[in-house]
């Protein structure tokens, strides 16, 4: 065991002594001076890796960040899509629906008028019924329409809806569209006056 001098007052401290028995100085023995300085190293090898790792730590999070401005729009999400698509769906489906509504209006309104012809597809108790049958027709290419029959005194007044295609001046010209459609559509169709005069004319 070697015998070392206290660094404060002198007094001789083994070198396993944490203190001065003299004068009470913290490691004034050589061992501890070796310990304390081997400790001062360690810490400061872990202070300079963890100042490393937070550098590298943060150079990487940066390019992470760094890659979503890369020269690409910040994408919407999903949600958000979602909900333009849907109000897009509701907008054009409410477009098209008062389109429907304005067509089946004018259809009313001009028959109301004057007195027409109209060619006769089929008569529905419900209205939503009539207007899926005249939606489908005009899907198909023909000029289809529904009037509520009991609004015009030359037809039967019966409570049911009327879907028919085309608006004809004279009697004539219905019965040649007739003929036609008739071989396209339906054999069972008929031609019918519409007005509110009380004058009815039908063609069988």
């Amino acid at each position: 065991m070697a015998i070392y001098k206290c660094s404060e007052c002198g007094a001789s401290i083994s070198e396993y002594a944490n203190a001065c028995p003299r004068c009470g100085a913290l490691g004034s023995g050589e061992r501890s001076k070796k310990i304390a300085n081997s400790g001062g190293g360690l810490v400061g090898v872990f202070v300079v890796g963890a100042i490393a790792f937070g550098a590298y730590y943060f150079a990487t999070n940066k390019r992470s960040d760094s890659s979503f401005d890369s020269g690409y729009p910040p994408s919407r999400s999903a949600s958000t899509e979602q909900t333009e698509n849907v109000a897009v769906g509701n907008e054009q489906s409410q477009t098209a629906s008062e389109a429907v509504e304005e067509s089946n209006a004018s259809s009313s309104s001009e028959v109301a008028s004057e007195a027409v012809y109209v060619c006769c597809y089929g008569a529905f108790s419900g209205e939503e019924e009539a207007e899926s049958v005249a939606t489908r027709l005009r899907n198909d290419g023909y000029d289809a329409y529904k009037l509520w029959i009991p609004e015009f005194n030359s037809l039967s007044g019966a409570q049911m809806y009327l879907v028919h295609i085309g608006r004809y001046a004279n009697r004539s010209e219905c019965q040649e569209k007739l003929s036609q459609l008739r071989s396209e559509l339906s054999p069972d169709m008929y031609g019918a006056r519409v007005a509110n005069d009380g004058e009815s004319d039908y063609i069988r």
